[in-house]
């Protein structure tokens, strides 16, 4: 379910979103979802409950889960450090040496360039779309998958997918591995001093028995 922006919901609900800059206009997606909270809204404040808004707000605010924190986290550009697929070390097979993710459904990969043809003979597509998924069983302690679906061999499927931060070279990274496929990368134009809580956040989420 789309979650709608604060500015959104407080337009809608007050009836000004003629006044909104286009930025804060509402994504097609998003009119049901605005229009049944803008209604409620709207009753709330004719009856003067404002203890209830206040609460209802501070809930939109606060909803972005735990899938959204590592949406948010994947998102930008990843230089791949190390690559095995099938155990063997494809690095030099691959074009380019980074993955870059701007949504769910827009996600460029590397692809072979028709090198180590052999090997990787269904790769040379860079297009993918990605989804987490979390273990149904508490007591996994990677317990996110990602789920890359794309005709390149190399990427398609499952895989686990850890956080962390390297505290010695100051990098946000990230590893990816399955039966298949093991990926080391870390975030390219990251500012490691300035998102320590995001880090220790997504860290904690998909790491569970990591040292501290």
């Amino acid at each position: 379910m789309v979650i709608p922006t604060l500015a959104q919901v407080l337009c809608f609900g007050f009836g000004v979103s003629r006044l909104v800059p286009f930025w804060f206009k509402p994504l097609t997606k998003q009119n049901y979802y605005i229009a049944f909270i803008s209604k409620k809204i709207k009753k709330m404040v004719n009856k003067n409950n404002l203890p209830v808004l206040l609460l209802l707000l501070c809930s939109i605010i606060l909803s972005c889960s735990d899938e959204c924190t590592l949406e948010k986290a994947l998102k930008g550009a990843w230089a791949i450090d190390t690559i095995y697929y099938k155990n063997y070390n494809i690095k030099n097979c691959l074009g380019i040496n980074f993955i870059d993710i701007q949504s769910k459904e827009d996600v460029f990969l590397p692809k072979s360039n028709m090198f180590c043809d052999s090997l990787l003979a269904s790769s040379n597509s860079n297009k993918a779309q990605i989804y987490l998924l979390k273990s149904n069983n508490v007591s996994d302690t990677i317990p996110y998958t990602l789920k890359i679906i794309t005709e390149n061999e190399v990427f398609s499927g499952s895989h686990e997918i850890v956080f962390y931060r390297d505290k010695k070279n100051y990098f946000f990274k990230l590893k990816l591995y399955s039966d298949s496929l093991y990926i080391m990368c870390h975030k390219i134009l990251f500012d490691y001093n300035k998102n320590h809580q995001i880090m220790e956040k997504v860290e904690n989420l998909t790491w569970t028995t990591r040292p501290k």
